[in-house]
């Protein structure tokens, strides 16, 4: 993954962490992990409905869409996953922006709309993709999660 961390709990969902705790205590890893990745499917298709098109950062204005298409899901654990951007090293910029110096002895040679320009620092606004992407999906990714597990125990 490209270095981002985003931790979503599921305190907006009134009884929800309760019901997921009774359950994983009675379910097997197996059965449970093929659940979660259920869920996790949900955050990495919100993700990449979030992440932007192509360089320039906003959704739709490119085609490129590299940062869409390396948003994957990872393995983390018997009953884990991680859902992020994999090879794409300007993913951390995008989402949290930054500050880009040149390097002491030079500048910075960027494209703008009125031609090249040599600086010696641009900053890159953030345009956040993965946090959003898990704030809207918390509620369908649990009860996705939820439908998985009670679909497998009723067979």
């Amino acid at each position: 993954m490209a270095g981002i961390e985003i931790t979503t709990t599921l305190d907006g969902l009134v009884g929800a962490r309760e019901r997921l705790a009774r359950a994983v205590a009675v379910i097997s890893p197996p059965l449970l992990s093929e659940s979660l990745l259920v869920g996790a499917r949900v955050f990495e298709h919100a993700a990449r409905e979030h992440a932007p098109a192509g360089p320039g950062g906003y959704r739709g204005d490119h085609t490129e869409g590299h940062l869409r298409e390396s948003i994957t899901i990872e393995p983390d654990g018997p009953t884990g996953f991680r859902i992020g951007p994999v090879d794409v090293p300007y993913a951390g910029v995008q989402e949290h922006g930054a500050t880009i110096t040149a390097p002491s002895s030079g500048y910075l040679v960027i494209t703008t709309g009125d031609g090249v320009r040599k600086v010696s620092a641009v900053t890159v606004p953030a345009h956040p993709y993965l946090a959003p992407a898990f704030a809207d999906g918390v509620g369908p990714a649990f009860r996705a999660v939820e439908a998985s597990l009670t679909a497998r125990l009723a067979l």
